[in-house]
C-alpha cells in the first residue's frame, strides 16, 4: 500500500509479521542494518517538517466517542468528555469543529450556567493501533438539582448513523443537587489540542 500524500519523504515504516525465537532473532539482525543503510531524503516542503495536513473527516479519520461519567462514589461533578482520534492508518489530520451541549428536561432546555460551546482546533498526530492520536474537551458538570434530563451533543457526528450535522441525545445520571438555590454549572477543561 502507498504511502499516503501527506506522510510523503517523511515516514519510513517497517513492519515485521511472525513469531517465535527464530524471527526475534531476525528481527535484531536485519532492522538495525535496514536503518543502517536507509538514506535521509529532504522535506515534503521547502522550509517545512511535512506537507499541510488535510482537513479530518467524521467517521473515518477523525473518530469522535462520548463518555458520560460521575467522579467518584458521590457523583458531586459529571465529567462530558468529547474525544476525536486518529484511525490507526497513521492518517494525520486538522481538526476544526465547532462543539456544543445543550441540556433538555421534559424536552424544553434547560439553563445551565457556564459555557456549553467550544471551538477545538488541533492537529491530530500520526495514530497507531496501540495509541491513536487525540483531541478533545472535557466538560465539569455540578449542581443538577432538576429531575430527569437529556443531553444534546451537536457539531460532529459520534456514529455513522447519527443525523447531520450531528445531534445526538443520550440520557445522563446527572451530577448531586449540592445548593437548589444556585444554577447547575458547567466548567470547560480543553486538553490534546
Amino acid at each position: 500500500m502507498p504511502c499516503p500524500d501527506v506522510l510523503a519523504l517523511r515516514t519510513l515504516r517497517v513492519a515485521l509479521v511472525g513469531a517465535g525465537d527464530r524471527v526475534r532473532t531476525l528481527a535484531m539482525q536485519m532492522v538495525p542494518e535496514l536503518l543502517r543503510t536507509a538514506r535521509p531524503i529532504t522535506n515534503a516542503l521547502d522550509g517545512q517538517a511535512h506537507a499541510t495536513r488535510p482537513a479530518c473527516v467524521d467517521g473515518v479519520t477523525a473518530r469522535p466517542s462520548v463518555d458520560i461519567f460521575p467522579v467518584g462514589s458521590a457523583p458531586r461533578t459529571v465529567r462530558i468528555i468529547w474525544t476525536f482520534g486518529t484511525s490507526s492508518a497513521l492518517i494525520p489530520c486538522h481538526f476544526g469543529r465547532k462543539l456544543e451541549l445543550a441540556f433538555l428536561s421534559d424536552g424544553r432546555p434547560v439553563t445551565v450556567a457556564g459555557d456549553g460551546k467550544r471551538v477545538l482546533k488541533g492537529n491530530l498526530p500520526e495514530g497507531s493501533v496501540l495509541a491513536p492520536g487525540v483531541v478533545g474537551v472535557e466538560w465539569r458538570w455540578t449542581n443538577w438539582c432538576g429531575g430527569d434530563v437529556q443531553i444534546r451533543f451537536h457539531g460532529a457526528r459520534v456514529s455513522a448513523t447519527d443525523p447531520p450535522p450531528g445531534d445526538r441525545l443520550a440520557p445522563s445520571t446527572p451530577p448531586s443537587c449540592v445548593d437548589p438555590s444556585r444554577p447547575t454549572r458547567l466548567r470547560v477543561v480543553e486538553w490534546g489540542a
